[in-house]
């Protein structure tokens, strides 16, 4: 091989450093990037889902993600998941609890790590519904309650029809009967009408709601003093001032709501709402599964006769009608008196309004309204009368005050 001349290794040393020049980078060129990997997984939800319960044996769900680009997989009640897309349906299910879960998956391989899941019940079965109760005393017997003990059906003692329940003790025992009540409800009306033919020293129960595992949520009694009360399941007692007059029939009804807390009572007395005994409770949330009438509850002295009772989910229109006047009472009476005394007026009936007049003039319903103790400080012609809410006015009544303070004179004879 001929050498290289001097000239001829110039050249070449030029042509590889003009490729090494070729090869490199030039001084201005931006540095490539690297492209950031995707590691955020996509989230999946819903848009609708069967109603729970379902009365349907096919199901039909909708949901998305906030990757608009994903797509998704789906698993009905524990299956391997699958591919899928939105609407999902599924046909041919059995009775009972179901789970459907979903969930979304990114271009990137990502998945959702919480998939959106929805519970569900199949019943294909036909809804209990509610019917109103009704005591079912015509026909001569308590047929109708779940539970009975001590109470009979009579016709001695009856407010409407031929027949009403009684019940009598003397202490020793218990006078009540019980329905269980299907399905159980949150709220509820019970009415009766009932007759206290006599009353020992105690309390008289009256009506009672309870839970489907018959626990207490409230009882309604007369108290052994005559005023209408009742006891929730906290214990805490409510009286009334209206006072139960015996041996005459009277109408109570009472809607219980239960909302924990929230739940509440309302009372109507002869047709007239209580509004001490009509307040926020605090009576659970275990729904009324059960009515009582009466109590099982020995250590009582009573005598009393029900009828017309009924339990709706709705306001039971009461049906007696009120024409009795009221009665009216001032104590003390009119007489002779050293000193001034303080006059208190009191009706049968608490929602009555008493009028008045001090001047010996007879009263009317422009009168004073009686509110406060009326101060007899000299001798006064007091007269008054009092008038429901029926309209029913009782007859005006007279006392007289003889106010003398005077101290007799002695005289010394000669």
């Amino acid at each position: 091989m001929k050498a290289l001349g001097r000239h001829d290794q110039t050249i070449i040393r030029c042509l590889l450093l003009l490729a090494l020049v070729i090869s490199a980078a030039p001084p201005w060129a931006v540095p490539a990037v690297a492209q950031e990997q995707d590691t955020t997984p996509p989230e999946t939800y819903f848009i609708s889902v069967p109603d729970d319960p379902s009365a349907s044996t096919s199901a039909v769900f909708q949901f998305a993600s906030d990757d608009a680009a994903a797509t998704f997989q789906c698993s009905l009640d524990g299956a391997a998941w699958a591919a899928c897309a939105s609407p999902q349906e599924y046909t041919g299910l059995a009775e009972g609890d179901h789970f459907f879960d979903v969930l979304a998956v990114d271009a990137a391989g990502n998945a959702d790590q919480s998939p959106a899941r929805d519970t569900w019940t199949v019943d294909t079965a036909d809804p209990v519904v509610w019917e109103a109760f009704i005591d079912g005393f015509e026909t001569g017997d308590l047929s109708l309650w779940t539970d009975e003990d001590g109470l009979r059906v009579q016709s001695q003692e009856v407010m409407t029809g031929g027949y009403a329940a009684r019940g009598a003790s003397s202490g020793e025992t218990a006078t009540f009967a019980a329905k269980d009540l299907s399905p159980s409800q949150s709220e509820l009306y019970y009415r009766i009408k009932f007759n206290l033919l006599s009353q020992g020293q105690n309390r008289v129960p009256l009506l009672g709601f309870r839970t489907a595992a018959d626990e207490p949520i409230l009882n309604l009694f007369v108290e052994s003093d005559g005023t209408l009360g009742y006891q929730s399941n906290g214990g805490d007692t409510r009286r009334s001032s209206a006072v139960i007059t015996q041996e005459v029939w009277h109408e109570v009804e009472i809607r219980v709501l239960i909302a924990d807390t929230a739940s509440e009572t309302e009372i109507w007395y002869d047709g007239y709402r209580l509004d001490d005994l009509s307040q926020t409770e605090a009576l659970g949330t275990e729904e009324i599964g059960r009515i009582v009438l009466g109590n099982n509850g020995t250590g009582r002295t009573y005598d009393i006769a029900v009828d017309d009772v009924a339990v709706d989910t709705s306001f039971i229109t009461p049906d007696i009608v009120d024409n009795t006047a009221p009665a009216v009472v001032a104590e003390p009476g009119g007489g002779l008196y050293n000193a001034a005394q303080s006059v208190t007026l009191s009706a049968d009936d608490p929602r009555a309004t008493i009028h008045y007049t001090t001047d010996g003039s007879a009263p009317n319903t422009a009168s004073a309204v009686y509110a406060e103790p009326i101060s007899v400080a000299a001798t006064t012609t007091l007269k008054f009368f009092a008038v429901d809410e029926a309209g029913n006015a009782s007859a005006v009544a007279t006392e007289t005050y003889t106010i003398d303070t005077t101290g007799p004179t002695v005289t010394l004879a000669d």
